[in-house]
């Protein structure tokens, strides 16, 4: 933590509301800047390529799909923060962690004393809070690709097998 000081501590407020401590989670990379990283993990399935990508998804089901693994790595966050699966980052304070800024672009968290108060102890652990709310955005493009994977390209895969049984068979399938 060499160097980490209150003066580091970022600080956001919607409007006229109040300054809280807050992580700019804003997401500055995208599914090509990930690809790289998918290709390279075990996950990766043979066969899913970017251009599958482009020609299977619109641009509102990457959207929504983005928004969704958003939504999942904040909701992990914050069960994590406030201790909603056992162990809390900030054990001595009860805190709830707010989305806010355009697009969600900032984690405020109320519930934390005034940073004057703030001891060395509560010092690291927002540091680590941060560190963290900072690698769970960065890997969100990541995420986004894992969940087209399970989500769109497994299902499409699944779905052309079953047709290729049915047609195999004889039986007429829907939505040909």
């Amino acid at each position: 933590m060499s160097g980490y000081s209150r003066d580091d501590v970022s600080f956001h407020s919607d409007g006229f509301g109040e300054r809280r401590p807050a992580v700019n989670v804003k997401i500055y990379r995208d599914i090509r800047d990930a690809w790289p990283e998918f290709e390279r993990s075990e996950r990766a399935e043979d066969g899913l390529t970017l251009e599958w990508i482009e020609e299977n998804l619109s641009e509102d089901d990457l959207a929504e799909t983005f928004w969704r693994a958003c939504e999942s790595e904040f909701e992990y966050l914050e069960r994590w923060a406030t201790g909603a699966d056992g162990d809390s980052l900030f054990p001595d304070h009860s805190v709830t962690l707010h989305q806010t800024g355009r697009s969600g672009g900032w984690i405020e968290v109320e519930g934390l004393p005034d940073i004057e108060e703030w001891d060395a102890v509560l010092l690291a652990r927002w540091r680590r809070f941060e560190r963290i709310a900072r690698e769970l955005a960065d890997g969100i493009p990541l995420q986004t690709l894992c969940l087209i994977e399970i989500n769109d390209y497994e299902w499409k895969l699944t779905e052309d097998a079953e047709r290729e049984r049915a047609a195999r068979q004889d039986i007429a399938t829907i939505g040909g």
